[in-house]
């Protein structure tokens, strides 16, 4: 890995302890991907079936917003332990990366309209079009997540110029993105309790194969012991999947729990692989550190308030009687 030039991080000292940053980014991140999961599920199950659309559509705007603010924490994380090697990531993808706000904007600006037009066929076309954003914002991330962890490919991928620049690293990037969108099917059947085992499995399907081609394909040198975590969850999803079921047909709570535990299995691989790929020429450790407690305290009391109001709104919109 000689002759790899990573940018030095900036002077200013972390105020904080870098793996309680970690944990406080794996944490909320674990929580964006369920609900960009379930915002996805949502507005393609609006998008297909005329029996779930108005329900499902009550739940998206507000899930969608959680998605953005859940976004930010992990996303702050990221640049602050791994902040040069984030930065000329998405550098080098500097167009599509720069339309991430607008393909945001827009695709919630859609959630809105497909949940308040009186046109059916106008609600349906809208939400086809929000989850095309998502999907897209979701690809872009994937890719820059992915080439922030390949300095060595950086300059080659900077000369080549012209449509190179888009999406230097296409294959990594859609098999990580197809395993960690992939549970948004298995959402589906939770929404639509009557197609529940056909969209869990082919949910299952396209994550867990995105994961073994990723896996088998880019050869990460994680060990077995780290994937095993990824494949147990698999394993727990086809058990739910079985048994998610009542006998009168309604879907079990404990669906959402598995999804979740997915969610965290998914995350926590997500981090073994960038530091099996990294830590032979980065370590986010030998960042200097000046503890502030006045940093401390703000950071702990900004989370708990965030915990409070989250648990609030969710009352509140609970009793409008709309179940997230």
């Amino acid at each position: 890995m000689s002759g790899i030039y990573i940018p030095a991080p900036p002077p200013i000292p972390l105020p904080i302890w870098p793996h309680f940053l970690l944990f406080i980014g794996l944490l909320t991140l674990a929580v964006h991907f369920v609900l960009i999961q379930s915002t996805l599920a949502s507005v393609l199950t609006a998008a297909f079936s005329r029996d779930h659309a108005q329900t499902v559509l009550a739940r998206a705007p507000i899930l969608m917003a959680f998605v953005i603010n859940l976004g930010i924490p992990p996303l702050l994380v990221v640049q602050s332990l791994y902040g040069s090697l984030f930065y000329s990531g998405s550098l080098l993808i500097a167009k599509p990366w720069l339309s991430v706000v607008f393909l945001i904007m827009a695709s919630y600006g859609l959630i809105y309209f497909a949940r308040y037009t009186s046109r059916l066929d106008f609600s349906r076309w809208a939400s086809l079009a929000a989850a095309l954003g998502i999907l897209s914002v979701a690809f872009i991330y994937s890719n820059v997540m992915s080439w922030m962890i390949h300095p060595g490919g950086w300059a080659e991928a900077y000369k080549a110029g012209g449509a190179a620049h888009f999406y230097p690293r296409s294959e990594e990037a859609i098999l990580r993105w197809a395993w960690i969108l992939g549970p948004a099917i298995c959402w589906m059947g939770w929404m639509w309790p009557s197609r529940f085992r056909a969209f869990f499995f082919t949910g299952i399907i396209v994550s867990g194969a995105a994961f073994g081609l990723l896996m088998s394909n880019i050869q990460y040198p994680i060990p077995a012991s780290q994937k095993m975590y990824q494949w147990a969850s698999f394993g727990l999803l086809a058990g739910t999947a079985l048994f998610g079921l009542d006998s009168s047909g309604k879907v079990r709570c404990f669906v959402m729990v598995s999804l979740a535990l997915d969610a965290l299995a998914k995350v926590l691989t997500r981090h073994w692989i960038r530091e099996s790929v990294l830590g032979d020429i980065y370590n986010f450790q030998a960042i200097p550190i000046q503890i502030q407690q006045s940093v401390i305290v703000a950071v702990v009391a900004t989370l708990l308030f965030g915990v409070v109001m989250g648990l609030w709104m969710w009352q509140i919109v609970r009793k409008q009687g709309i179940a997230l």
